[in-house]
């Protein structure tokens, strides 16, 4: 449950912050972790911040707590990357949609989630699988900034 949580924390809607919004030790740590990385900010509920960055040509999202600890890390990939499982089940229950973006995203407890963006021209929606390729939750269809959850059936 706490995952789930957690997932639904870093694929919900990110309100965007100033940098002086997010508090110092928050914003010291990323930098000590990243020292030569421009960091952008944005929040994913309360207590939650977000450091999106790119390092060594890797894009990835680092979310924090108030106490600077880092809760997770999704790090973009390859689609060529996702587990087989994850690519049979998007080709079977997403037909009309390809695979657009792919992320890893690893928790403090070092438990693997993976996400698969799908898109049919009009609609984006990400799917979420454990590290075994097991679908967990999805967002439902999205246009532009319009999202709704779905449980990725």
């Amino acid at each position: 449950m706490k995952i789930k949580l957690l997932i639904l924390a870093i694929v919900l809607f990110p309100l965007t912050l100033s940098a002086q919004d997010v508090p110092s030790n928050v914003k010291e740590k990323a930098k000590s972790m990243y020292p030569n990385t421009s960091i952008k900010w944005d929040v994913d509920g309360p207590g939650k911040y977000e450091a999106e960055l790119t390092d060594n040509g890797v894009t990835m999202s680092l979310l924090f707590d108030d106490n600077a600890t880092l809760l997770a890390t999704e790090t973009k990939m390859d689609v060529s990357g996702l587990p087989q499982k994850v690519q049979d089940y998007i080709a079977s229950n997403y037909k009309d949609m390809k695979i657009t973006e792919a992320a890893k995203i690893v928790d403090n407890n070092g438990n693997t989630t993976y996400e698969a963006e799908v898109f049919d021209g009009k609609k984006h929606k990400d799917v979420l699988f454990d590290s075994n390729g097991n679908p967990l939750r999805g967002k439902g269809d999205k246009d532009d900034d319009d999202e709704d959850e779905d449980d990725g059936d």
